[in-house]
């Protein structure tokens, strides 16, 4: 049998030491990560983008036919509700909403046109 010296434990709690500090970098990520950042479409008249760092959602209008487009946010734990519109092909608007870190947001976009009238929502939920 062999004896354990002070030098092998000594080895030991370093190699120990080095493959946790391995281990916990190796899962370390961006703290500005997104929760969700691309496109989503709601028909033919527009869609938005929202960035959970900062959270900004930009609105975008694809389609030159009176409609605009609209996204509703809406944070229930706060109840806080904002929006964010633009109108006219081509054109997009960037808007900061301001919510808390790690609220669960449900997002409602709509197309608008200058009568009020509104198309049915599409509804997604991200976190801030």
């Amino acid at each position: 049998m062999k004896r354990t010296t002070h030098r092998t434990i000594a080895r030991a709690a370093v190699a120990l030491g080095a493959a946790a500090g391995l281990a916990l970098t190796a899962g370390v990520g961006s703290a500005q990560a997104l929760t969700y950042m691309g496109w989503v479409s709601n028909e033919a008249h527009g869609n938005f983008t929202f960035e959970s760092y900062g959270e900004v959602v930009t609105v975008r209008d694809t389609a030159s036919d009176g409609w605009g487009i609209e996204v509703q946010v809406y944070d229930g734990k706060t109840s806080k509700l904002s929006y964010c519109r633009v109108a006219g092909d081509g054109k997009s608007k960037k808007c900061d909403m301001s919510f808390p870190e790690g609220h669960r947001l449900s997002f409602d976009i709509y197309g608008y046109d200058d009568s009020g009238n509104m198309t049915d929502a599409s509804s997604y939920e991200f976190t801030a």
